[in-house]
């Protein structure tokens, strides 16, 4: 290593450390910067800048006077990821990317070329600083994305997500509009005659409707100290178990709850099934019933709502707040208590209902509300995305902290499908059967 870069390489470590040093200074006096303290940071800052450029420019000399050819990057791997064939595979690692990334978020700081060279090849812009964002490496990307989906209890029991192409931010979808199984009413109005019914066999005609998903933003954020940034491996680690955990466990909350407002229609606010045009089947309570509970009846009476061609699919969620209340379910025959056959649990300890499996999920509802315990069939909810994450990074969100944010941009929407609870071929009014049942609540 010629004496003249090493010295470079030295000077630029001083200045890293007098950095440190400041910004503990900051830390100490509460988060307050004099204007000293930040002139002689955005001095080090181009300082940094300048020295980084000549010692790429001594590396590069160096080489020539060597009769060494100049510094390729290294071939892509075999087998790489879609989009990525002629990409040279330039990073080491997923942690070297987020390393770069964090480096762009730096005032004053120059962008890593091989940030620039991943926008180019993906048709994106990459914007500057804190401000900008950067698109992840496809196989990088479908690794995010699928442990998230691993991580989920909903998402993969979900229709989807069906990944839109390049420029559509929504999708329509033209369904049949069927609201009733009474006859002139399945299909959406389709109906078949003997000839012996009528002269002249009159026309039917299917009624169908028009559903529309745009693709709403979701964010991920998580911080990274400034010692873990230093170890691309270790940040590699936690930011992707920190980004799979958040992601699922977001997504399965607004598949149940979300608003339908810049986020997912979740189930719960999908509208009333019985009194109108919704999704959402609201079982009522037992009289005298005690508030939080969970009767044998509220069992077998949402279990009867579940259309019969959903119940092969169906999963029952529940809060486990109520645990105790369902292990300690009975039928009251006379003055006898016999244990239902409602509840069971199989070999692998896994606890059904009506045969069908029990999760446990953090979103359920608190005991007593409406959602605390539901019998759902989630392949009749609809997930789109359009592949491909962007990552970018800001120091400033918890500088005191000595922390970096990362935050993971991602197009996604879902919602019920449409029409799909009906009125029933016979059977009383206003009970329509559905895939998604919920207890009302008992206060």
């Amino acid at each position: 290593m010629p004496a003249v870069w090493q010295q470079m390489q030295e000077r630029r470590a001083t200045m890293y450390a007098e950095q440190d040093t400041i910004l503990a200074a900051v830390e100490t006096a509460g988060g307050e910067m004099t204007d000293e303290q930040r002139a002689r940071l955005a001095e080090l800052n181009t300082s940094v800048a300048t020295i980084t450029t000549d010692i790429e420019m001594s590396h590069a000399a160096a080489r020539r006077a060597a009769g060494l050819p100049p510094e390729q990057p290294p071939a892509p791997a075999p087998g790489g990821a879609a989009g990525q064939e002629n990409l040279p595979d330039h990073w080491r690692s997923f942690g070297d990317f987020l390393q770069a990334v964090a480096a762009a978020g730096r005032p004053g700081a120059d962008i890593d070329e091989r940030l620039r060279i991943d926008a180019a090849a993906s048709g994106m812009s990459a914007g500057v600083g804190s401000d900008g964002g950067f698109m992840i490496r496809t196989d990088w990307s479908d690794v995010l994305l699928s442990r998230g989906r691993e991580a989920s209890q909903l998402v993969p029991l979900c229709d989807g997500p069906h990944t839109m192409g390049p420029g559509f931010d929504s999708i329509e979808l033209p369904y049949i509009d069927e609201r009733s199984r009474a006859t002139g009413s399945r299909w959406g109005g389709v109906q078949v005659f003997r000839a012996s019914e009528a002269a002249a066999v009159a026309a039917s005609l299917t009624t169908l409707g028009l559903m529309k998903i745009t693709l709403e933003e979701l964010r991920g954020l998580a911080y990274a100290t400034d010692r873990l940034l230093k170890n691309a491996s270790m940040l590699e680690s936690i930011i992707t178990n920190a980004f799979a955990s958040e992601f699922a466990f977001t997504l399965d909350n607004e598949i149940i709850r979300g608003s339908g407002a810049g986020e997912c229609l979740g189930i719960l606010n999908s509208g009333d099934a019985d009194t109108g045009a919704g999704h959402l089947i609201t079982v009522a309570k037992e009289t005298g019933q005690d508030p939080a509970t969970v009767e044998t009846k509220n069992l077998s009476k949402m279990w009867a709502r579940v259309r019969a061609k959903h119940r092969g699919n169906v999963v029952w969620l529940y809060n486990q707040e109520l645990e105790t209340t369902l292990d300690e379910l009975a039928l009251i025959v006379g003055a006898t208590a016999l244990q239902p056959r409602t509840v069971t649990y199989g070999p692998d300890g896994v606890m059904r209902i009506k045969g069908r499996p029990v999760l446990s999920i953090e979103q359920a509802s608190a005991a007593g509300a409406v959602g605390d315990i539901m019998a759902v069939d989630l392949s009749q909810y609809l997930l789109i995305d359009q592949g491909g994450l962007e990552a970018s990074s800001s120091m400033h969100v918890r500088f005191i902290n000595h922390e970096q944010t990362f935050r993971f941009t991602y197009m996604i929407n879902g919602r019920p499908k449409p029409a799909v609870a009906v009125q029933p071929f016979k059977g009383a009014a206003n009970k329509k059967l559905g895939p998604f049942v919920a207890l009302a609540a008992r206060a």
